[in-house]
């Protein structure tokens, strides 16, 4: 009896990539802080696998935060700016 094509490539391709313990403790790493707004969670990260599966998106993700921090800083600035503002107007006039 022949055996079938189906057979001998099953048996010829390469199994799968099993997750090594490196990737395991990476994963795991990343879904403890992927949600979190605290960069040194991806700065810590990036520390650790600086070649991680996740950098770019780490890296993404601190200068969202950065850009978050200096809006906030902004907007939490602007009604004492405002205020200036409104003195020297009414200084003037």
């Amino acid at each position: 009896m022949k055996p079938l094509a189906t057979e001998s490539k099953a048996a010829s391709a390469p199994a799968p990539k099993s997750t090594s313990p490196d990737n395991a403790v990476e994963l795991a790493y990343w879904a403890t802080i992927e949600d979190s707004t605290d960069k040194s969670f991806f700065e810590a990260y990036l520390q650790q696998f600086p070649d991680g599966v996740f950098a770019s998106l780490a890296r993404l993700k601190i200068s969202a935060i950065d850009k978050r921090t200096e809006t906030e800083r902004q907007v939490a600035q602007l009604p004492e700016a405002e205020r200036a503002t409104k003195a020297t107007d009414d200084y003037k006039g």
